[in-house]
């Protein structure tokens, strides 16, 4: 030990991080992209934004789309049965549309029966 050079310490080199915290309960954000030139962050962020809206949309349609058979099953006269059976195909046309939208659409025309 004795005779042993000793080495000062040396600041280590980081870029620093925006004080944003993670809007997403700390799934790769503002940290992971930090480090990346500002267009490339921008265009992560973006696609980042428009993955979680997705989720939400998918959310929302798998969840009315399980309650639509249990509330619509109470139904029982055969005219009932089709004024359900038309209502369930225009919200099966209007989830989908809602699910494939790369953004919250307007809502859809309501087609009159008669």
């Amino acid at each position: 030990m004795v005779g042993r050079k000793i080495l000062k310490p040396t600041i280590p080199f980081k870029r620093t991080i925006p004080d944003k915290s993670p809007q997403n309960g700390g799934k790769n954000t503002v940290i992971d992209i930090a480090f990346l030139p500002k267009e490339l962050a921008e265009v992560i962020a973006t696609r980042q934004r428009r993955e979680r809206a997705g989720h939400a949309r998918i959310l929302i349609c798998t969840t009315f789309i399980s309650c639509i058979d249990s509330t619509l099953a109470s139904f029982e006269d055969e005219i009932e049965k089709e004024e359900v059976s038309a209502f369930k195909a225009y919200l099966g046309l209007a989830i989908t549309k809602f699910a494939a939208a790369d953004s919250s659409p307007t809502p859809p025309q309501i087609p009159s029966h008669t």
